[in-house]
C-alpha cells in the first residue's frame, strides 16, 4: 500500500479544471463513519486522461497488482479518499464508471 501512496503523490501536479461526474455508489454511504466523504453516498470522479490509460498498461503495476488501486485513486477528485476504505462494491461500480466515462 505504500507504493500506492507514494506513487499518488509523486503524480500529483497542480490540476487545471478538467470534466467529472458525480457517481452515486451502491452502500449509498451507510457503512462508513459519519465524517467520511464516503458517508455522502457519492464520488467525484474525473473522466480518463491518456496518462490513466497509461496507468492500465503498467506491467509494473500489474504485477504488484495494484493498477486498479492506482487508476482509483488518480481518478477520484477528493484525494482524502482513499482506495482502501472504499468496500469491494464501491470500488467495482467505481471502476465500472470510469470505464463507462471513457
Amino acid at each position: 500500500m505504500q507504493l500506492v501512496i507514494h506513487l499518488i503523490k509523486e503524480n500529483n501536479m497542480p490540476e487545471t479544471k478538467f470534466p467529472t461526474e458525480i457517481i452515486d455508489i451502491p452502500s449509498k454511504g451507510y457503512f462508513y463513519p459519519e465524517k467520511s466523504p464516503l458517508s455522502s453516498g457519492t464520488v467525484e470522479l474525473k473522466y480518463m486522461t491518456a496518462k490513466d490509460e497509461d496507468v492500465l498498461t503498467s506491467q509494473n503495476l500489474i504485477a504488484k497488482g495494484i493498477v486498479l488501486d492506482v487508476l482509483l485513486a488518480n481518478l477520484m477528485v477528493d484525494k482524502k479518499i482513499k482506495v482502501s476504505d472504499l468496500l469491494i462494491g464501491d470500488k467495482n461500480a467505481l471502476l465500472i464508471a470510469a470505464r463507462v466515462l471513457a
